[in-house]
């Protein structure tokens, strides 16, 4: 099994549970730890890492063990992640029920921390890394940070306007993409005019790109993919909408296209919008 607290066994004859692997001891203090040694569960079925993630996003005071931890950011465990042992299409429903979870951010955290993602989304030396200082007067966080940032907003906001446990975990896994496009070397420019200044014009149709590409790889289903990618890719319209500087006439004609290509994603791209600017 995956971990101690779902390696119980209830014996049918005589009503009771047994416990071999001190999985109620866990269950009750929430503790996600791993049968036999990390990396022997993990070698069995590295699919198993994305799991404790998921786990732990689910339940809000779920912790995780420090081997399982130290295992999750070791080289040599995250080798076993992918061909042959995984197949890439099984990541798709652990990812979404990560998303859907109390507390993505957390576990969203962990993936970036341990470099795990490089792993599960299949990306190389054709990015940035995660934590890249955006260099920019309107971003004090890094990359990572500020994804973590607005993957919080907009799970809260969620949760504060009713949206159900699907619409608000597939408007994280939004949130979780929608800048990944700034992590293309040939997105990140500097500025013509200010000295040590980056800018990333595109960035978030390179972004709608990189989260189409990584979707379809993880097998991730077409309604999902056409959700995240037309909120990714209209990210920034809220904000170019919204500058002081456009004349009516001229708001009035992009709102009605913004309106034409997004059709009832529109609430959506609104909330992420605000986590955003938040």
């Amino acid at each position: 099994r995956d971990l101690t607290i779902n390696a119980l066994y209830y014996n049918v004859e005589t009503g009771q549970v047994e416990d071999y692997v001190n999985g109620l001891q866990d269950l009750q203090t929430m503790t996600l730890k791993t049968p036999l040694s990390p990396k022997k569960t993990f070698q069995e079925d590295p699919l198993r890492m994305l799991r404790v993630l998921r786990f732990y996003s689910r339940f809000k005071d779920a912790t995780i063990d420090p081997s399982v931890l130290a295992a999750l950011q070791d080289p040599n465990v995250q080798a076993f992640y992918g061909p042959p042992k995984l197949a890439p299409e099984r990541a798709s429903t652990e990812f979404v029920k990560m998303m859907a979870g109390s507390k993505p951010s957390d576990a969203v955290r962990i993936l970036f921390e341990t470099g795990l993602y490089k792993k599960v989304l299949n990306i190389g030396d054709e990015l940035n890394d995660i934590d890249m200082d955006q260099q920019n007067p309107h971003h004090t966080y890094t990359v990572m940070n500020h994804i973590l940032s607005v993957l919080e907003n907009v799970n809260n906001i969620s949760k504060q306007v009713g949206s159900d446990d699907q619409q608000r975990g597939w408007l994280n896994l939004a949130a979780f993409f929608h800048d990944f496009g700034k992590l293309d070397p040939d997105i990140q420019k500097p500025h013509p005019k200010r000295e040590g200044v980056m800018q990333y014009i595109g960035h978030d149709s390179k972004s709608r790109d990189i989260a189409l590409d990584k979707m379809t790889t993880m097998g991730f289903d077409k309604d999902v993919k056409k959700f995240v990618t037309t909120v990714v890719r209209h990210h920034m319209w809220p904000f170019m909408l919204n500058r002081p500087n456009m004349k009516d006439k001229s708001r009035n004609k992009h709102m009605g296209k913004f309106l034409n290509e997004v059709g009832d994603f529109y609430e959506s791209i609104v909330h992420h919008s605000h986590a955003d600017q938040l």
